[in-house]
């Protein structure tokens, strides 16, 4: 029998490892993103990215199953070549099946000719991609799950740009994004090192309670994750959807770290539960330092959020700021939720997982379209604002309830609010006194923002320091 044992691996090196990841990936999404953006415009921009989410949607009775088989592998007594099985035997039916099926479904009420053969098209190959990533994620290696999507970035990156400066337009950006997953597939395969095996019947039913829970959750989840981009795309217009878009990718940064670490704290949370060990200190942790970028992009969007966008992806995207605070919110509050959720999911409660993302789901979609008819396109931002604020407190009850955890924020995330501030108000008057007329004092804005926030961080919080020294220590000792 082949186990995992993901809780003994260093944490902190892996995060580390995948933190750098995280930056390389983003820092190629951001360029290629850009020279597309400005290509195809917003309209384009903005159906591709419809696109994307209606096939990320379908993606999720595969990546569903693939979650509960990382959970059921990273438990002590489960086998991994089975696990790894069972991914590949849904990847195979899912793929058959689903793909036809989306496209005659989508052909038949969708207007156009893009939409229902880019789904299909996108679904096929994301979908087996994310599902071997997800079960690359509960091995001890999982930051090479980061790696992959650096790797997939930049193929997708150059297929995407080659394909839309040679004219392709919208086509350019669907042609891209369908050949990084299929080249990055073998890479995965050989990073899992798991020869897969067929599962028992016990296995399989062992997968299936958990995934009875993880699959509805998953459509839940990416329905409520990409809820604003339909929602936009439908009740406004494709132009505006693009916009939103880019002021996702400007956020981005502020969850790299907390998705780092929810990428593995499941995994482990599971493994040393089963061997009755504590991991209490991973989720201080995961607490204290999760939301260490998403603070300051969050009071910086504050201050230049609208400038920040349009000096980035050009005079066509104005508007965007205030999208760009929204969602800067959004994330800061999900990066204090995502290591209580995967706290849930480690210690085998999916069912918990559900009835969160169905409340969240539910009041999204009414409280978006409520606000749009009132305010307009902003009220769909900040009904998302307001959807992650309760899911916060819904999922710090159930925490409540199920562990005898002592502590809810920590001392180091109430530093990191209050570097935010002082960043915010120096950048603030910075702003007024030079103005940003040009993209170099904006970029100057951010700088300065940067050195300020980072220098109280070091000076104020003993602790980020001493887990600095650490990590290095630890991963300097790796042979």
């Amino acid at each position: 029998m082949i186990m995992t044992a993901i809780g003994d691996t260093d944490f902190g090196v892996q995060i580390g490892i995948g933190f750098v990841g995280k930056v390389v990936t983003a820092v190629l999404g951001l360029i290629g993103s850009i020279v597309v953006a400005r290509i195809v415009g917003p309209a384009g921009y903005g159906v591709f990215y419809i696109s994307l989410s209606l096939s990320q949607f379908i993606e999720n009775p595969i990546t569903g199953w693939s979650t509960a088989c990382k959970k059921r592998m990273t438990e002590s007594d489960f086998d991994t070549a089975e696990a790894f099985g069972s991914v590949l035997l849904v990847i195979f039916i899912t793929i058959l099946v689903g793909g036809p099926i989306t496209y005659f479904i989508l052909d038949a009420i969708v207007d156009g000719h893009v939409i229902p053969i880019a789904v299909p098209l996108l679904f096929i190959a994301a979908s087996s991609y994310w599902a071997l990533n997800m079960f690359l994620s509960g091995r001890t290696n999982f930051s090479l799950s980061i790696w992959s999507g650096s790797l997939n970035t930049l193929i997708q990156i150059v297929g995407k740009v080659t394909l839309v400066v040679m004219g392709f337009g919208v086509w350019g950006m669907i042609g891209g994004t369908v050949i990084g997953p299929l080249v990055v597939l073998p890479v995965l395969f050989y990073w899992i090192g798991v020869r897969p095996s067929i599962p028992s019947w016990k296995s399989v039913k062992s997968i299936a309670a958990y995934a009875r829970w993880s699959i509805p959750s998953g459509f839940l989840g990416t329905a409520l994750s990409r809820m604003d981009m339909v929602l936009l795309g439908w009740l406004v217009t494709a132009s505006v959807a693009g916009k939103y878009q880019v002021a996702l990718q400007i956020t981005m940064p502020a969850i790299f770290i907390s998705n780092v670490i929810s990428t593995g704290l499941m995994g482990r949370v599971s493994n040393l539960e089963s061997r009755h060990q504590d991991w209490k200190d991973d989720l201080w942790n995961s607490l204290s330092y999760g939301s260490i970028l998403s603070v300051p992009i969050f009071f910086g969007s504050l201050v230049i959020g609208e400038e920040l966008a349009v000096t980035v992806f050009g005079g066509e995207y104005s508007g965007a700021g205030v999208f760009v605070v929204g969602l800067a919110l959004y994330r800061l509050i999900k990066t204090q939720t995502a290591p209580f959720r995967s706290v849930i999911s480690g210690l085998d409660r999916p069912d918990l997982v559900f009835t969160i993302s169905l409340v969240s789901f539910v009041l999204n979609i009414v409280s978006g379209v409520g606000l749009w008819w009132v305010i307009g396109p902003t009220g769909i931002v900040i009904a998302t604002a307001l959807t992650s604020a309760v899911t916060y407190l819904m999922t710090v009850r159930y925490i409540r309830i199920i562990t005898d955890i002592e502590f809810l924020r920590t001392l180091p995330f109430y530093k990191q609010i209050f570097s935010g501030i002082v960043m915010a108000t120096a950048v603030y008057g910075a702003k007024e006194m030079i103005g940003t007329a040009s993209w170099l004092t904006v970029i100057g804005c951010v700088v300065l923002g940067g050195l300020i926030y980072g220098g109280l961080e070091i000076a104020l919080s003993p602790h980020l320091r001493a887990t600095a020294r650490g990590v290095w220590a630890d991963f300097s000792s790796r042979e």
